[in-house]
């Protein structure tokens, strides 16, 4: 995606994005894996949408939809999501129809300082 004029930011974790967040935000669209290890993508999404309403969020999964209602995910009545394998050109045509829709007005981001890490002292 960064070929593309994209800048990416890329985490091993949803847990590492949230703390990356925290420090150097605001970003225009996170895209996450609907499941990962130890926070999924549902959670993290839920998270940073709660302190940036207007984040744009695409979800990827291996599964279909349908199948991930059927196990009972509990996604976003919104949801914009990747079925996975995807071509490169996929998720970028994906990309920009999820950013082509404009933020609602209250898209401003609050500060969370309960959760936010530690900082040194100048």
């Amino acid at each position: 995606m960064g070929f593309r004029g994209f800048t990416v930011f890329e985490f091993s974790d949803g847990r590492l994005a949230l703390e990356w967040f925290r420090d150097y935000r605001p970003i225009d669209m996170l895209i996450t894996d609907v499941k990962m290890a130890e926070m999924d993508g549902v959670e993290l999404a839920d998270i940073l949408v709660s302190r940036c309403p207007g984040l744009r969020v695409l979800f990827m999964s291996g599964y279909p939809l349908e199948t991930l209602q059927e196990r009972k995910a509990v996604l976003p009545p919104s949801i914009q999501l990747l079925e996975k394998p995807f071509t490169t050109e996929t998720m970028i045509a994906k990309v920009l129809e999820v950013l082509a829709n404009p933020p609602p007005a209250s898209s401003r981001c609050t500060e969370d300082t309960s959760a936010s890490p530690a900082r040194p002292a100048d």
